[in-house]
């Protein structure tokens, strides 16, 4: 330890953000909006061509659900890359959500009611 052979644990380090501000893109902006109002949601469809739909419910005042889609999937991928597109997800969720470890996620989202995976 005196001759500086052991290095910090990163393990430690937890960072305050996943995301810094000065990495985000620049916000989108509404383009259009269709309501459904027998079914109680909207449908938002932003600059970047993504579409979002939005029901407010009273279920959980602090509580808000996203889950998002893309187009494609498996039945894209050419055959002789079938197993790698097929365990992505399995081998990203080992590796960790934004460049950060699966247990250093769960330090940043300790004592907060959030959850971020990605599920096929």
């Amino acid at each position: 330890e005196h001759a500086g052979a052991i290095t910090e644990n990163e393990m430690f380090n937890v960072p305050e953000r996943l995301i810094e501000e000065d990495t985000l893109p620049p916000p989108g902006k509404i383009e259009g909006e269709r309501k459904f109002p027998k079914l109680g949601f909207k449908i938002v469809q932003l600059s970047n061509g993504m579409q979002v739909a939005m029901k407010q419910t009273d279920f959980l005042d602090d509580q808000v659900l996203a889950r998002c889609f893309a187009r494609g999937g498996l039945s894209e991928v050419d055959q002789k890359d079938y197993l790698d597109a097929l365990y992505a997800n399995t081998i990203a969720s080992e590796l960790g959500s934004y460049g950060v470890k699966p247990e250093i996620l769960a330090d940043i989202l300790a004592g907060k009611r959030c959850d971020v995976a990605a599920k096929t």
